[in-house]
């Protein structure tokens, strides 16, 4: 049996699913992150990633939509479970 690989959100591209492991050590934005119901073993659909990188765009699997700001995404670390085919990060449209 192998041990799963926990990688920070913030690593993933577009249209990457992940399952959430951590929410970080800020008790602030893990705070604002459980408000919004994002907590450990959810499941999250990057939708997309702003070009300069301030916000990224998550579905959590249920119907609703995030924007969460690059210091949120970078404090949690994460399960793969799916990654797009394709390279790079795929800007707003």
């Amino acid at each position: 049996m192998t041990s799963a690989q926990h990688i920070p959100v913030s690593a993933l591209l577009a249209q990457s699913e992940c399952i959430i492991r951590f929410l970080g050590s800020d008790d602030k934005t893990a705070q604002r992150l459980a408000q919004m119901g994002i907590l450990p073993g959810t499941h999250l659909q990057i939708i997309r990633i702003a070009p300069l990188g301030g916000t990224i765009e998550v579905n959590d699997g249920q119907g609703q939509s995030f924007a969460l700001r690059q210091q949120e995404v970078a404090a949690m670390t994460c399960e793969p479970v799916a990654m797009p085919l394709i390279s790079g990060r795929k800007p707003w449209p």
